[in-house]
């Protein structure tokens, strides 16, 4: 007798497995897709995306082939164009041309996230990817982040390495912008992609 809600699988010689129905085929589970809301090409000295849509629970953004006019670009991320020092963060990571370890923090609150250091160039186009994660977006305060990257540990684009960036972002209302600036020279090329994700 097969149980209710189950389906009776059968092997030789005559053995029975009973699975919960619905897990062999049928509908696959509702949520936690991505949907693509903008794509942007970085240039000039500021990027500003704004009106990203607040109908979703988390954001991913991906920031893929990064590269300045000049070396030590210096890029950093703002959110809602807020320049008041309401950023905590910390960075950890590793040069794999030498195997040194780098981390630090922004220690207090600063005006923006630091995360990378970045070059000119075709090299630093070639292989740095950021993936920044944003839950609950929408939350009006204590806006939490991960960041992953790789990319130029160094002004000279001799040192590459993974790192990861975790902090959170004192904010005052929902993200509704994402702001990337630079310390030096333009942004010279890459996208930006931005994920809602129910």
């Amino acid at each position: 007798m097969v149980p209710s809600g189950f389906v009776r699988v059968m092997f030789a010689p005559p053995y029975e497995l009973f699975i919960v129905a619905g897990i062999l085929g049928g509908a696959a589970p509702a949520g936690g897709g991505l949907t693509l809301l903008s794509t942007t090409t970085l240039s000039g000295t500021t990027v500003d995306i704004s009106n990203i849509s607040q109908d979703y629970t988390n954001l991913r953004i991906y920031v893929k082939g990064m590269y300045g006019t000049v070396d030590n670009l210096q890029p950093k991320i703002r959110f809602n164009n807020d320049s008041n020092s309401r950023y905590v963060w910390g960075i950890t990571g590793v040069r794999i041309g030498n195997g040194t370890a780098d981390s630090g923090a922004s220690g207090s609150s600063t005006t923006s996230v630091y995360f990378a250091n970045g070059s000119a160039g075709t090299a630093f186009n070639r292989l740095n990817f950021i993936s920044l994660y944003l839950p609950r977006y929408t939350d009006t305060s204590n806006q939490f982040f991960t960041m992953q990257l790789y990319g130029s540990a160094d002004a000279t684009n001799t040192n590459w390495g993974p790192y990861w960036v975790s902090g959170v972002y004192d904010a005052q209302a929902a993200i509704s912008s994402i702001n990337l600036i630079r310390d030096n020279g333009s942004f010279g090329g890459g996208t930006v992609y931005i994920y809602g994700e129910k």
